[in-house]
């Protein structure tokens, strides 16, 4: 207990001295403080840089990534579409003796997916002498139909073909281009 009455007797004594300790203390703390919050602000400063930048470069690889999924799709749909070719025009002679032929055209699906709405027409027109340059191959628009992946319309013949027929009369007026024809 001595101890402690002679530590705040000397307190006491040398007050002047402790306050003005004191106050250097504080002062020194509020210089520390200063300095550390003039850190910090530079630190914020340049983390606000470093944002700005990281959402630049965020927007460009949204933008990147954006244009990806486009070409992904754009190529999804140009290599996986339906792809319908003509295949081959056979014909068959009809009547004994011969009364004239058909004909029908095979049709391939050669995509590999399902064509879907898809009209297929084939006619068979004939006409007297040449045909015009401008001449209109106009028809009715068949039904919408769909065929599968590299499946044939038409490969049996007219039973599931667009059928087309003609007379050996008109046969023979178009080989002594009388007549002419277009399929």
């Amino acid at each position: 207990m001595e101890r402690i009455s002679l530590w705040f007797k000397f307190l006491d004594t040398h007050n002047g001295l402790v306050t003005a300790f004191a106050t250097a203390i504080v002062a020194l703390f509020t210089v520390v403080l200063a300095i550390a919050t003039i850190e910090l602000k530079k630190l914020g400063e340049q983390q606000a840089e470093d944002m700005k930048a990281s959402i630049a470069e965020t927007k460009r690889s949204a933008d990147a990534a954006s244009t990806n999924a486009k070409v992904a799709r754009d190529t999804l749909i140009h290599t996986q579409r339906s792809i319908i070719v003509i295949g081959n025009t056979y014909h068959v002679r009809v009547g004994d003796p011969l009364q004239g032929y058909s004909f029908w055209t095979q049709f391939k699906n050669a995509g590999p997916t399902t064509a879907r709405q898809m009209r297929v027409a084939t006619t068979l027109q004939w006409n007297p002498g040449r045909l015009p340059d401008d001449y209109d191959y106009s028809f009715a628009a068949p039904p919408e139909a769909f065929t599968g992946p590299s499946a044939d319309i038409g490969r049996d013949g007219p039973v599931n073909s667009q059928y087309q027929g003609v007379t050996l009369d008109v046969l023979k007026d178009v080989q002594a281009a009388k007549k002419d024809f277009a399929l």
